[in-house]
């Protein structure tokens, strides 16, 4: 796993209270829309925060090569 900068810690941070709070309002606040159609659409806003996650935890091709010499 890479060293994370400052400002990827910082993005990290946010980004997983911001997933908790959209679990935690998932939890507390929607449970009765989990039983309808329009349900699915709750799901919409984890997409990008798994991309924020996949962005900050995945290694640069320039990482790795500067690694190797």
């Amino acid at each position: 796993m890479k060293k994370l900068s400052p400002l990827e810690f910082i993005v990290l941070i946010i980004n997983t209270i911001a997933f908790l709070g959209w679990i935690g309002w998932l939890v507390f606040f929607a449970r009765d829309k989990f039983y309808s159609q329009e349900g699915i659409m709750l799901y919409f806003p984890c997409v990008p925060i798994f991309f924020v996650y996949i962005f900050i935890f995945t290694n640069n091709s320039e990482d790795n090569e500067s690694d190797n010499k």
